[in-house]
């Protein structure tokens, strides 16, 4: 034990224990073992509760050691002698005799514990501390319990399984009262060990939910979220007590996730409650897809139910809801109809038709109401109109009929149901063989401003009088008539495919001399059976007339599936990682490389980036890309597919990477970014300077540059007569590392300009130029430079550094900051310098994002 700790401890010398401070780090450490335990022995003592000059020679030793422990950042090494004190403490009372009076053990107590959880992230020190810890939850000392849950909720969230073998004392020192402690519960219970120590308070947990704070209820009724999923059973009688936190906007999103689900598994249980939850969804309007969830899972019910369940669903697609809560409301009807068989009730088939499709509506939308009006044999109401009965013939203009009963067919000026007229905007139509009868041929070049495509199916050998043609013919743009048939694809700027169609088939016979005939189908009948074949055939082919649907890839029914769990995802990610608005993948030589470029979300009158974007090269292409795809993902209302233009420019990004030999889909479809991913991206941003410039704004939710948060120090930066920082510095003066000399000069920075003098009294300042760029030159530690170089506008180069790290540091962000700023007020030099370095370089494609 070093000889000064030796004499304050052993003597009690109190006069001499400020000269501790005095003592480096590296000579406290190596007996800052004996120290602890001897701090130990005098805590235990019974006279060191009344002893004041003992208690203040240990709180001026305990703090000497515990400040070297820290900045050494081994706190695992004295882990043992650290416990050991704790439970030292927890031998002695804790209360407090008076009010706002702190008993001695409660203090040292306070001290170590501090100390231990710095290092909350550590499995080894978790576990050697949490047990003893917990113990002081129950010791009646207010303060100190409040310490401990908040240093418990820590270690909840990296380390919730070291909590479990003191889940018991946790619930009970809730259920006394600490509510802060609420948020370590949901997660002790998804590891799914221990629950019944949960299960069993389960109803004293739900009484005391009207007395926690906002936090803390959320944090209830996510556990009671938990609970549901793992077994709905356990909550059947108290969700009426939950209903009355629907009126909350804050609470009913997670009260109602509780009763879909229960529904889940149990959909009994949540029949008496749905007249709260349909009053709860007219009052906001943003529960409609939970609602709608909830009521499909009813719906399984039994078949009364059911019914009731598609006209409250179709009730809800009024006007006023989002076009994405009518995808997911239509999604739900379209599930029940599904798993129930039953046909829709003439008010929601009401409700269904009056749903208002656009060119700009999402295809999702037009997909489920094509899906639900054809599996309701309701295809006559996609328009508002009525079509003929399946089993009438259309006669030909003229009424001619031929032998054996055959009709004759004949192209009108405005063609009726059984024509399909696709819009001009495709330029070919594909098409392929069914079942060897029927087939469409390539079109022989684009299609003029409307065509018709008829389908004519074999009914004979082929032969020199019977035969089928089918014909691609071009037809003028006219107005249809009222009460016309016709289905067309409107032209929009979204991308269709059109899905296989059954088109009913007109036929004819084959005559000359017919002046006005538009179309040719011949076909032949050599007896009444085959007349009588073709006719159960139109009947059958003509009330199949198939809607556009528009096609979905693999990637869209992976997002569909997922969806909520990339929205829930990116929440996270979007506070811990900015999200860059373009990434542009560049060759140079026969080497591809990824750059990110990040903009400021604040936009203040003096931010640093409201013309210019932060550029920075990245060797993590793949995990932005996938980041990117997730956040276009979490932003639409449903899912979408490679086709969007959004998702097709970025697709196209990573394929001009063709890095690690995977397709888009394959990462796409991966398992999301890590945690240790996320912070590989946050290094990599730090190593870049990012953090020089930019920072998250808590309040405001965004990333911003600096000056956009600290407006208050905009001013430095904006008047070029005033210093932005000043103080000595070490010039480099040899470049050679063998004749390396260091000369120390004062510095001052105002603006992007810097200037030095001599540390003489009567030097005078020396300007050495605007500054262009920066370079922090890394040392042990990765993140904080140990000097930095810059360039000047005359291509002159210093290597300065400052007298410690941190100084270094401050520099840097200061230089970054006025260059930024530089550029954000000249951003044409800007765009020349950013040319000049890019300028050997090609860009092969980029994707915008706006965040």
């Amino acid at each position: 034990m070093h000889e000064l700790f030796l004499t304050v401890l052993s003597r009690q010398e109190l006069s001499r224990a400020g000269e501790l401070f005095s003592l480096e780090d590296e000579e406290v450490l190596p007996c800052a073992s004996e120290v602890l335990l001897k701090i130990r022995d005098s805590v235990i003592r019974p006279t060191y509760a009344a002893d004041d000059n003992a208690q203040s020679v240990v709180e001026i030793c305990l703090a000497r050691v515990i400040a070297a422990i820290r900045d050494s950042g081994e706190m695992e090494k004295f882990s043992a002698q650290l416990v050991a004190l704790l439970e030292g403490c927890l031998q002695h009372d804790l209360k407090p005799s008076r009010k706002d009076e702190h008993p001695p053990h409660a203090k040292v107590a306070a001290d170590v514990m501090s100390c231990i959880f710095l290092k909350h992230n550590s499995p080894g020190l978790m576990k050697r501390s949490l047990g003893v810890t917990v113990r002081f939850l129950h010791r009646g000392n207010r303060d100190l319990s409040l310490s401990v849950t908040r240093y418990l909720c820590l270690a909840a969230t990296h380390h919730a399984d070291l909590l479990v073998p003191h889940i018991q004392p946790i619930v009970e020192s809730i259920i006394n009262g600490n509510y802060a402690l609420c948020k370590v519960l949901p997660s002790i219970y998804q590891l799914r060990q221990y629950e019944y120590a949960i299960n069993d308070h389960l109803s004293a947990l739900l009484s005391i939910l009207p007395l926690c704070d906002h936090n803390d209820r959320l944090s209830l009724l996510g556990l009671f979220e938990l609970m549901a999923k793992s077994d709905a059973s356990l909550l059947d009688g108290n969700l009426a007590q939950l209903t009355q936190y629907l009126s909350d906007e804050s609470t009913a999103p997670t009260v109602l996730r509780i009763f879909v689900e229960v529904s889940n598994s149990e959909p009994q249980l949540v029949v008496d409650i749905l007249p709260k939850v349909q009053q709860a969804a007219q009052n906001n309007r943003k529960l409609l897809a939970l609602f709608a969830r909830l009521y499909a899972n009813v719906a399984n019910t039994n078949r009364d139910m059911a019914r009731i369940s598609l006209d409250m669903l179709a009730l809800q697609l009024t006007d006023t809801a989002l076009a994405s809560q009518q995808v997911c409301i239509l999604k739900e009807i379209k599930a029940v109809l599904d798993n129930t068989n039953i046909s829709l009730s003439s008010l929601a088939l009401e409700k269904i038709n009056q749903v208002h499709c656009d060119p700009t509506s999402p295809s999702m939308l037009q997909f489920y109401l094509q899906q639900i009006r054809r599996q309701q044999g309701s295809l006559r109401d996609l328009h508002h109109h009525h079509t003929l009965p399946s089993n009438v013939m259309l006669s030909s203009a003229s009424g001619a009929s031929t032998a054996g009963g055959s009709q004759i067919f004949s192209s009108r000026p405005f063609l009726g149901s059984s024509h399909t007229l696709l819009n001009g905007s495709l330029p070919h139509v594909h098409g392929g063989s069914r079942n060897g009868s029927q087939q469409i041929h390539r079109s022989l070049g684009a299609l003029g401003s409307r065509a018709v495509l008829y389908l004519a199916k074999n009914r004979a050998p082929p032969s020199a009088k019977s035969m089928s043609i089918p014909v691609l013919m071009e037809e003028p743009i006219q107005n249809s008539p009222q009460g016309s048939d016709e289905m067309t694809a409107s032209s929009s700027t979204r991308k269709k495919t059109l899905s296989r169609e059954k088109l009913r088939h007109a036929s004819k016979n084959s005559s000359t001399g017919s002046a006005n005939v538009t179309s040719t189908t011949t076909s032949s009948s050599s007896s009444s059976t085959k007349d009588t074949k073709d006719s159960k055939e139109h009947e059958q082919v003509g009330s199949s007339l198939m809607p556009f649907e528009p096609m979905r890839d693999t990637v869209q029914h992976f997002c569909e599936k997922h969806l909520d769990k990339i929205k829930a995802y990116m929440e996270t990610v979007l506070v811990k990682l900015p999200l860059p608005l373009k990434c542009t993948i560049e060759e140079r030589g026969n080497k591809k490389y990824a750059k990110l470029h990040f903009g400021c979300q604040g936009k203040g009158e003096n931010c640093l980036y409201n013309k210019t974007l932060f550029v920075s090269k990245t060797k993590n292409a793949h995990l932005w890309i996938h980041v990117m795809f997730l956040a276009i993902q979490a932003r639409a209302p449903a899912a979408l597919s490679t086709r969007e233009p959004s998702l097709s420019a970025l697709k196209n990004c990573w394929d001009s990477l063709k890095q690690d030999n995977r397709s888009f889909l394959t990462l796409v479809t991966s398992a999301f970014p890590s945690a240790k991913d996320m912070e590989n991206l946050m290094s990599e941003l730090r190593g870049r300077r990012f953090l020089d410039v930019f920072e998250y704004n808590g309040t405001r939710q965004m990333w911003a540059c600096f000056l956009c948060n600290h407006p208050d120090r905009a001013h430095g930066f904006l008047q070029e007569s005033l210093p932005v920082i000043q103080g000595q510095l070490k010039e480099k003066r040899k470049r050679w590392k063998l004749f390396r000399q260091w000369r120390t000069k004062y510095f001052t920075l105002s603006g992007a300009n810097l200037s030095c003098r001599e540390l003489t009294s009567d030097s005078k300042d020396t300007p050495i130029g605007e500054v262009q760029s920066v370079r922090a030159i890394q040392g042990r530690n990765r993140h904080i430079p140990k000097a930095f170089e810059i360039f000047t506008a005359d291509d002159k180069a210093f290597v300065l550094k400052a007298k410690s790290s941190k100084h270094t540091e401050e520099w840097v962000q200061c230089l970054s900051i006025a260059l930024a700023r530089t550029h954000a007020t000249q951003p044409n030099a800007a765009g020349a310098k950013q040319g000049l370095h890019s300028s050997t370089s090609k860009s092969i494609t980029q994707i915008t994002q706006r965040l």
